[in-house]
């Protein structure tokens, strides 16, 4: 058999719903984030 095969499994992993809460005062503005690689914001270089 030569099908091909997708392994991106990081793009669609699913979620605990108690991490997600955890984390979205982290991952939101009022929880200060930044994209280190961004230079729009003060958290970038």
């Amino acid at each position: 058999m030569k099908r091909p095969i997708y392994f991106d499994y990081l793009a669609t992993t699913p979620v605990d719903p108690r991490v997600a809460e955890a984390m979205a005062e982290c991952l939101t503005l009022d929880g200060t984030f930044g994209n280190p690689a961004s230079r729009s914001h003060r958290y970038g270089w």
